[in-house]
């Protein structure tokens, strides 16, 4: 009996981080959903829009890769004729860096992108 409930919380250990961490499709598809929005819109050039709402075309990406997410939703924005925005997805309260080098470069170049951050 002890070894079964021992395997079970070994068994816990390992499948907790496998299933509690999202992929990056799984934060877009629940946002876009509640936002209304399409998910993965190719435009002429191949390229694809990860959300596009009735205002934004939006690139979602984890937070430390922020400086490309400022050139695909540019990017999109033209290709679109709609908004560009960026979700960035913080993976912990470590990643709010990002989240300020972000709105420093927005603000700096007065970038008309939007952004909004998921947790």
């Amino acid at each position: 009996m002890k070894k079964i409930i021992l395997l079970t919380i070994v068994v816990m250990f390992i499948l907790t981080p496998i299933y509690s961490n999202a992929n990056e499709a799984s934060y877009r598809d629940a946002w876009c959903a509640s936002n209304n929005g399409r998910t993965e819109v190719t435009n002429d050039d191949r390229t694809r829009v990860d959300c596009v709402t009735s205002e934004y075309a939006i690139e979602f990406d984890y937070a430390s890769k922020w400086y490309e997410a400022v050139g695909q939703s540019l990017h999109y924005g033209i290709k679109t004729g709609k908004k560009p925005g960026i979700v960035l997805i913080m993976k912990s309260t470590k990643d709010q860096k990002y989240v300020d080098r972000l709105s420093k470069a927005i603000e700096y170049y007065s970038l008309p992108i939007t952004v909004w951050v998921v947790k």
